[in-house]
C-alpha cells in the first residue's frame, strides 16, 4: 500500500466535496425497452472533505481527510425457470429442438423400467406423455425453491420466462489523518487512518434458507506510519519512517447456515 499525505501549515484550509448521480437523469438501454423492462436504479452519493491547519503555531500542525461512496446499481436477471406443470412433473407441454431445430414435445424414460434388448443393450421405458406418475418428492421439493414465471416466455421452449431486478450496493469510506512537529532541524511526522468497503449482490431469486443471501466482498484496511525528515545541511536531508498496514477481506456467497434439510432432500446425513 503507498500513501501520500500532505501536512497541515499556519493557515486553516478546508475543502468539502459531494456528487451525486441518479437514474432519473439516464436513458433506458435499447434492450431493457425491448424486453419491457423498466429503467433499473442507479444512485451515486459520494461526499467527503478536508481540513488542515496549525494547533501551536510554526510547530505542530494537523490535517484530515474523510469520504464516503454510496452507490446502489440496478440489475436485471432474465432467466429460464421451470413452469407451474413442470414443477410437479408434467412436461407434457414442454418442447425441445429436433435433427432439424424444429419444436417437438419431449420424450421422457423411466431409469428404472428397462427392457433388456441384447447381451449388453437395455432399453428404457417411454413415459406417456411425458407425466412423470409418482415425482421423487426430493426433486419437488427442489423445484419448489423455484420461483413461477413471472413473463411471457420469448419462444415454445420457455426461454425467459422469468425476469427480476436486483440492487447491487458499494460502501466506501476513507479517512486520513495526519499529525506533523517542527523540532530543530527534525520534522517529526505520524499518519494513520482506515479504507472500509463492502459490496453486496443479491441473487436474481431465492427462498430462505436455501440459497437466498447475496454475494457479498468486503474489505478492512487500516494503516499507520510515523517519520522524520532531518535537515543535515540545505542540500542533504534524510528520511527515516516506519508503518504497518492491516488488511481484512471477505468474500463469501450464498447461504452460510440455516439449511437443514437435508433428509428432504434426499442427502444423507
Amino acid at each position: 500500500m503507498a500513501i501520500s499525505t500532505k501536512s497541515g501549515g499556519n493557515q486553516f484550509h478546508g475543502q468539502a466535496s459531494y456528487m451525486i448521480r441518479n437514474e432519473a437523469l439516464n436513458a433506458n438501454t435499447p434492450g431493457n425497452k425491448a424486453q419491457g423492462i423498466r429503467r433499473p436504479a442507479f444512485k451515486v452519493n459520494d461526499f467527503g472533505g478536508g481540513l488542515s491547519g496549525p494547533i501551536l503555531r510554526n510547530r505542530l500542525f494537523f490535517s484530515s481527510s474523510y469520504h464516503f461512496l454510496r452507490f446502489n446499481q440496478g440489475q436485471t436477471y432474465l432467466q429460464t425457470v421451470p413452469t407451474a406443470l413442470e414443477r410437479i412433473g408434467n412436461f407434457s407441454q414442454t418442447f425441445t429442438q429436433d435433427a432439424s431445430g424444429k419444436p417437438v414435445p419431449v420424450q421422457i424414460y423411466d431409469p428404472y423400467n428397462v427392457t433388456q434388448i441384447a447381451p449388453d443393450l437395455y432399453e428404457r421405458a417411454l413415459i406417456p406423455n411425458a407425466i412423470i406418475p409418482n415425482p421423487n418428492p426430493a426433486a419437488l421439493l427442489m423445484y419448489s425453491f423455484y420461483p413461477l414465471p413471472n413473463r411471457t416466455p420469448d419462444d415454445v421452449y420457455n426461454l425467459n420466462n422469468y425476469t427480476s431486478t436486483a440492487v447491487n450496493t458499494v460502501r466506501r469510506q476513507t479517512l486520513s489523518s495526519r499529525i506533523d512537529y517542527k523540532l530543530g532541524n527534525h520534522s517529526l511526522y505520524s499518519s494513520g487512518g482506515y479504507d472500509f468497503g463492502k459490496i453486496a449482490q443479491p441473487r436474481a431469486f431465492g427462498t430462505a434458507p436455501f440459497n437466498n443471501a447475496p454475494s457479498t466482498t468486503q474489505d478492512h484496511n487500516y494503516y499507520a506510519q510515523i517519520g522524520d525528515t532531518i535537515v543535515v545541511r540545505p542540500t542533504l536531508y534524510v528520511d527515516v519512517r516506519d508503518g504497518v498496514t492491516r488488511i481484512s477481506t471477505l468474500n463469501v456467497a450464498g447461504n452460510q447456515s440455516g439449511f437443514t434439510q437435508y433428509n428432504d432432500f434426499g442427502i444423507a446425513p
